[in-house]
């Protein structure tokens, strides 16, 4: 929850500061042709042209989803390894290897940076492949850190 929180809240404010500075114009799709918003790089690109608002208000939940899932990663990683930076980098790290394996197979599925932007450099899978990736990585990285707490404390 703490993970998901530091990176949602930060993304809001900044969209709360930036709808408040500029007009308030509703996306047209022939005037913002060149933005790249169609349904191969964005989810709900519909979304994206008919309620905007929403639309902002599901890469910022997708967003947090990943930073939940970093979190988790740096939290099962405490409980082997007793490098503070090691603990903290080691999300990063995964990060990095993920992204290299998407660029080296050009497909977004590996890579949950990739695909929480709201304009995807690749061709993203679908968004339920992305949503159980998020969830199951989460949910296998909460496993590791309940063995490491079995392992370390109650032994």
């Amino acid at each position: 929850m703490a993970g998901f929180l530091t990176v949602s809240l930060p993304l809001l404010l900044d969209f709360v500061l930036y709808y408040c500075s500029l007009p308030n114009m509703k996306p047209d799709p022939v005037l913002n042709m060149s933005a790249g918003v169609t349904s191969d790089l964005t989810y709900l690109a519909g979304l994206y042209y008919s309620n905007p608002l929403l639309h902002v208000a599901f890469y910022l939940f997708l967003a947090g989803l990943a930073g939940g899932l970093a979190a988790t990663i740096s939290l099962a990683v405490t409980c082997f390894i007793s490098n503070y930076f090691t603990d903290v980098a080691m999300a990063f790290l995964l990060s990095l290897i993920l992204n290299a394996f998407s660029a080296a197979t050009t497909s977004a599925l590996f890579s949950p940076n990739l695909f929480v932007i709201p304009v995807c450099p690749l061709y993203i899978p679908s968004l339920s492949i992305a949503l159980s990736e998020l969830l199951l990585g989460t949910l296998l990285f909460s496993l590791i850190y309940l063995y490491g707490v079995r392992r370390h404390v109650f032994s």
